[in-house]
């Protein structure tokens, strides 16, 4: 059997918002000093494209750049799985073939307001001249 985990993956998910219990909210952004390669993205985010079969695309949620673009990101599950919501696995299969293609080998999904969120926080935690 294929052994697929974080690591096989090269993915993990971590913190990037909080909303304290007093309603305060804040981004979290990991920057270890051992990696510059293991940073985590900040804050709530948006993962749309342009139109059917561009690369997505990831943006600040409230970033007003959202509104033009197509969410590619569906919630599924919400303490339990909302019905109506999953597909059957020849039809996810079907997807995933189709738009693998229109991700571009190497290609960079963080928009470039994103990556200035990013640039910003490293330049204040001085990871960043």
């Amino acid at each position: 059997l294929q052994k697929m985990n974080r690591d096989t993956m090269s993915f993990a998910t971590k913190l990037c918002h909080i909303t304290y219990a007093d309603g305060k909210e804040r981004d979290v952004m990991k920057t270890p000093k051992s990696s510059a390669a293991k940073i985590s993205l900040p804050g709530k985010m948006f993962v749309g494209r342009e139109a059917e079969g561009a690369a997505p695309v990831v943006l600040p949620k409230d970033h007003p750049r959202c509104q033009e673009l197509e969410p590619v990101m569906q919630v599924v599950y919400n303490k339990r799985p909302i019905p109506g919501i999953f597909q059957d696995f020849d039809t996810i299969k079907a997807r995933v073939q189709k738009d693998w293609t229109s991700i571009p080998p190497n290609g960079n999904p963080i928009s470039p307001e994103l990556q200035e969120k990013v640039d910003k926080i490293l330049k204040e935690r001085q990871h960043l001249k």
